[in-house]
């Protein structure tokens, strides 16, 4: 069994990490069966970084732009579930699969450890496929995958390290999530080049995006995701398909730099 990376501190429902676990070492199992997709219904996956750097950060404001993220699509949208987790070098699920909005608390975001990303990702990417494939009746028409992070990968292990091939593992995965299921993944970073990292991990360049390494630069980020997200929510199925991403606007306003509008 591969080391823990999974933590189980302020968790609702701890059996999960049995079986999050255990996709660490197991296939992927595909969606399989012709199951109606309703596409009025998005789930969201919201991946944020807490790892020790992170405590340059006000964590009481950086939450209140979680949870503004989150809840404005709970406004926006139909039908709406929404899984949250933070990862440093372990990884700690929040809640999952939440029908109605449910508040991040002040307390459940603490800095600490390294950032395991690739891992972190690729692990919460398994869990929500099989999730979904375990839906028998009825299945989200969109899937939004929101990864946040405030530095660049450096502790992954279990064949998802750097050293391990992991940024080609997990562009495979992203890839198939994204061309055969439909997935929209985004990337939210700062101390590094968000397209670049991104493409190396197999995520749309144009839906990576750079944000100032401040409070400010974290709450203005999900503000911009709050956006695009909100604009793919609220396009055609045809729009959807070519959808891209981030606005040269947005960039501009995650960096703190002043835009004028005409």
């Amino acid at each position: 069994m591969p080391r823990g990376i999974l933590r189980n501190k302020h968790y609702e429902s701890p059996e999960i990490y049995e079986n999050i676990s255990s996709l660490l070492i197991n296939e992927y199992v595909p969606y399989e069966g012709d199951v109606t997709l309703n596409y009025d219904w998005l789930d969201l996956v919201v991946l944020v970084d807490r790892s020790g750097s992170t405590c340059n950060f006000d964590t009481t404001k950086v939450c209140d732009a979680i949870n503004g993220f989150i809840k404005d699509q709970y406004d926006n949208n139909a039908k709406v579930t929404t899984t949250l987790a933070a990862f440093d070098n372990t990884l700690q699920m929040m809640y999952k699969n939440k029908e109605h909005f449910k508040e991040l608390e002040k307390d459940m975001i603490f800095p600490d450890g390294s950032t395991s990303l690739l891992e972190s990702i690729g692990v919460m990417m398994k869990y929500k496929g099989q999730h979904l494939a375990s839906l028998k009746n009825e299945r989200p028409g969109q899937v939004v995958f929101v990864i946040m992070t405030d530095g660049e990968e450096n502790t992954s292990e279990n064949g998802w390290g750097d050293s391990e091939g992991g940024f080609n593992k997990l562009s495979k995965l992203i890839r198939q999530q994204e061309q055969v299921y439909s997935w929209k993944v985004f990337y939210l970073a700062a101390n590094q080049n968000a397209r670049e990292i991104g493409r190396r991990m197999g995520i749309n360049e144009e839906r990576s995006l750079d944000f100032d390494f401040s409070t400010e630069g974290v709450s203005e980020a999900f503000r911009c995701a709050s956006q695009v997200v909100s604009r793919l929510t609220n396009s055609s199925l045809e729009e959807r398909t070519y959808f891209e991403g981030f606005t040269q606007q947005e960039r501009e306003l995650s960096m703190g730099n002043t835009v004028s509008v005409n």
